[in-house]
């Protein structure tokens, strides 16, 4: 299959995917593939075209960049081999994608858009490019959880949204010591609630509590979430699960990868306490994701 992109004045040049010449028609000064301006040295183009984009060079001739990625190791994902070859040129689907910029997207969707955002891939390069500088898993603006969110994650930790004022096993029935007060506080060692706690000092565990799940959810994620639900349903898991199982999810590794949590298990799994299932996390899991994917808060 050929496609036809602008050449030099007046004259329209035909390509086979990868970037080769399919057939000229007119100059060869000036061309253009993918918006990339063709390499000359000296009066002609070089012996095969390489194509120069902002970072590196491209080579029709071998369907590939002549040099690295310029993000290097910090594009590269463990659940997809194709960012594993920093050389690779769209993903190998030079049909419906491009890389003007010549910094390689960690994940694309048709048409040449990122999936995180929807926005073009030169977007999401350049915030890949400033994660790197500011370091590995950090978002570049950490963002804060909502009123609304505070709110979803009171009514989730609390019967009737009033918190527990004495301390009581959170695993019920299991008897497995899971020492909790207030808005699901957990109690750490160290800490004593033998004299229970008042409705201010619920409310100071809370917000120490929820700022420690938004540290959590801010440092794990690589990409900020496109709406305030999103993120606030995030600190509502981790809140409930921990940062450190938060960080380690695969829910965490699908956004990092590509901007999208499509599926309902990624928070329907964590649905079990004592390794039994709890049909009161189910539910809280349900309407996580709920949030997460309409913004709608309950």
């Amino acid at each position: 299959m050929a496609t036809m992109a602008w050449g030099a004045p007046g004259n329209d040049i035909l390509y086979y995917p990868w970037g080769q010449e399919w057939q000229q028609l007119g100059g060869m000064y000036n061309t253009h593939f993918a918006g990339m301006h063709a390499a000359l040295q000296g009066s002609s183009l070089i012996d095969f075209t390489m194509y120069e984009a902002t970072n590196r060079f491209y080579a029709s001739n071998l369907g590939r960049w002549h040099s690295p990625d310029p993000i290097g190791e910090k594009a590269v994902r463990l659940d997809d081999p194709q960012t594993w070859n920093m050389y690779a040129y769209v993903r190998n689907n030079p049909t419906t994608l491009t890389d003007p910029s010549g910094e390689q997207a960690p994940d694309t969707g048709a048409g040449g858009n990122c999936r995180w955002g929807g926005g073009p891939c030169e977007a999401l390069n350049n915030t890949v490019k400033l994660n790197a500088e500011q370091g590995e898993g950090r978002t570049a603006q950490p963002q804060s959880l909502s009123a609304a969110g505070l709110k979803f994650i009171e009514q989730q930790e609390t019967v009737g949204g009033q918190p527990n004022l004495t301390v009581y096993d959170a695993s019920g029935k299991e008897h497995l010591g899971d020492w909790t007060i207030g808005y699901g506080h957990k109690v750490k060692p160290g800490e004593d609630f033998s004299q229970g706690i008042t409705a201010d000092q619920a409310g100071g565990l809370l917000q120490a509590d929820v700022q420690t799940a938004v540290n959590a959810v801010n440092s794990a994620l690589r990409f900020p979430t496109s709406t305030q639900g999103q993120f606030d349903a995030m600190v509502s898991l981790a809140y409930n699960i921990g940062g450190r199982a938060f960080a380690d999810s695969t829910l965490v590794q699908r956004w990092n990868g590509a901007g999208v949590v499509e599926q309902p298990d990624l928070f329907t799994r964590w649905s079990r306490t004592g390794g039994a299932f709890s049909p009161g996390l189910s539910a809280r899991r349900e309407e996580e994701y709920a949030l997460f994917n309409t913004g709608q808060y309950p």
